[in-house]
């Protein structure tokens, strides 16, 4: 509605209020300050430093968060740090990460969120021991962040290095089988980080070790043929 100045009337804040929450709970990802100030219902444009002032009280009771930082900030009801948690869990779970790039990927993904949230998200995951930072695998510089449950992509790498530290000690004598490779594993408190009780890594020795054993055969068998060639 125009004055007679032909001006839109100035926008009542709690009104003001009202609309941005409801755009911001219907959103499907977070909306600029700059956005909400132009919602059409509003009849006059919102600077955004007016839109951050009305959503103070939410914004400091939790009902409202910031997203992002810089050109990509924006506000949503949903809170960046729970995000954050399932990312980066979700990430050190898939990929072998150092903590720089694990917050880096984390924070980049969309919606963006701010690198101080990652930062302390993945703090807290470290202290409630849902993640484990341990030496990296070969060809990984420095230490790695590993989801405590979901370790697959460590364990994997790691028994990869322990197939190599084998067949390079063995050369061509037997290898050794799945019994000797669990004893000797639970003889040892950590395999490279990992606790030597672990079921995931006791598996995945066994498979190693069934392996070995299928090699010790094939190398028999070649023998065998060699020698039955050699009298023939």
């Amino acid at each position: 509605m125009k004055t007679g100045k032909g001006r839109a009337p100035a926008v009542d804040p709690i009104e003001a209020r009202q609309l941005f929450l409801n755009a911001i709970a219907a959103a499907p990802a977070p909306l600029s300050a700059k956005d909400l100030g132009t919602l059409p219902e509003l009849g006059r444009k919102v600077p955004g430093m007016s839109v951050s002032k009305w959503l103070a009280d939410d914004l400091q009771s939790g009902d409202v968060y910031w997203w992002g930082s810089g050109k990509t900030r924006g506000l949503w009801n949903r809170d960046p740090e729970d995000a954050a948690h399932d990312r980066i869990l979700e990430l050190a779970a898939a990929e072998l990460l150092g903590r720089t790039a694990l917050e880096k990927r984390a924070a980049g993904m969309a919606p963006a969120i701010g690198g101080a949230v990652v930062k302390l998200a993945r703090a807290a995951l470290l202290a409630e021991g849902r993640l484990r930072e341990v030496p990296a695998p070969a060809g990984v510089k420095g230490k790695i962040v590993i989801n405590a449950v979901r370790r697959e992509p460590y364990l994997q790498a790691s028994i990869a290095r322990l197939l190599d530290s084998f067949l390079e000690i063995h050369g061509r004598r037997p290898l050794p089988g799945p019994g000797q490779l669990c004893r000797d594993i639970r003889l040892r408190r950590f395999v490279n980080g990992v606790p030597a009780h672990n079921a995931v890594l006791l598996r995945t020795v066994r498979i190693a070790g069934n392996r070995g054993a299928q090699i010790n055969e094939e190398r028999a068998a070649v023998s065998g043929k060699t020698a039955r060639f050699a009298y023939s």
